[in-house]
């Protein structure tokens, strides 16, 4: 749960990746379905309260730029608490959202993240590999990806949530999942917050990854270079997927330069100066 105080209303979410510390602010996190087999995964989600001191209001939801994302308002049956869930578009990046009660009105930084499932289960059979432009793709083969699964060999099966064959994993089966480029963990429970995480965080700890849990974050490096982080969130028991990041070749991960205000590095320039 996180605290964003504007006067006396103020913005309470809950989603992955919400800092350990109760009252510790930080950007919300949003995260987009990711581009597997499976249109809407049920562990992505983000709910958003607005809180008139203790009293929860039905707000009304804005958010800038508009495209970011779209609010669904819905009442808790158990309370009566008024609220409303995020559905994502093609966005992708920075934002504000905004809550509004009659004169008073509250808002909060947050950030649109590509999600991704690199299991079979949801149907990347071969690994995932990052494009140029950080996107996650299926890959052709496990030798060309940068994170792929091992496990029980999966049957056949044409339905949303299977689709592959061979040697890799389906839900409630054991599997390995390998960072063949060398990879390291950081604990939800250390309280570090997901947009905080650094290139310069990676270390070549592991292969082959630990059990991991829901909150944690990977960072791991890509067959050409490039660093990659990914925020754990299990689409599904026994699956690896989560929101993530790439960085670029030389500098750091956007959403830490945007939120941190981190200026260009300044290089020299050689040749002839008109």
């Amino acid at each position: 749960m996180l605290l964003a105080l504007v006067s006396t209303l103020h913005i309470v979410w809950w989603g992955i990746g919400a800092p350990v510390h109760t009252g510790a602010q930080a950007p919300i996190i949003v995260a987009r379905p990711p581009q597997g087999r499976v249109p809407m995964i049920p562990g992505l989600q983000l709910t958003l309260r607005a809180f008139d001191g203790r009293t929860a209001v039905p707000a009304e939801w804005s958010v800038s730029p508009q495209e970011a994302l779209t609010f669904n308002p819905w009442m808790s049956s158990l309370s009566d608490t008024p609220g409303t869930s995020v559905q994502m578009t093609a966005y992708r990046g920075p934002a504000t959202i905004r809550a509004t009660y009659g004169s008073q009105s509250a808002s909060t930084a947050a950030f649109v993240y590509n999600s991704v499932a690199a299991t079979c289960y949801l149907g990347y059979p071969n690994g995932v590999r990052f494009d140029s432009d950080g996107a996650a793709k299926p890959s052709a083969t496990p030798q060309e990806s940068d994170v792929f699964t091992l496990g029980p060999q999966n049957q056949p099966r044409m339905d949303m949530f299977f689709g592959c064959t061979g040697a890799f994993a389906v839900a409630a089966r054991s599997f390995s999942l390998h960072f063949p480029y060398g990879a390291a963990v950081i604990r939800r429970s250390s309280g570090v917050y997901f947009g905080n995480i650094r290139v310069s965080d990676w270390r070549n700890d592991f292969t082959v990854a630990p059990v991991l849990q829901n909150g944690d974050a990977v960072i791991f490096r890509l067959r050409d270079g490039r660093t990659a982080k990914v925020l754990v969130d299990a689409p599904a028991p026994g699956t690896f997927g989560g929101v993530y990041l790439t960085g670029p070749p030389r500098g750091d991960f956007y959403d830490y330069v945007f939120f941190h205000n981190v200026k260009p590095a300044p290089h020299a320039v050689f040749g002839s100066h008109q």
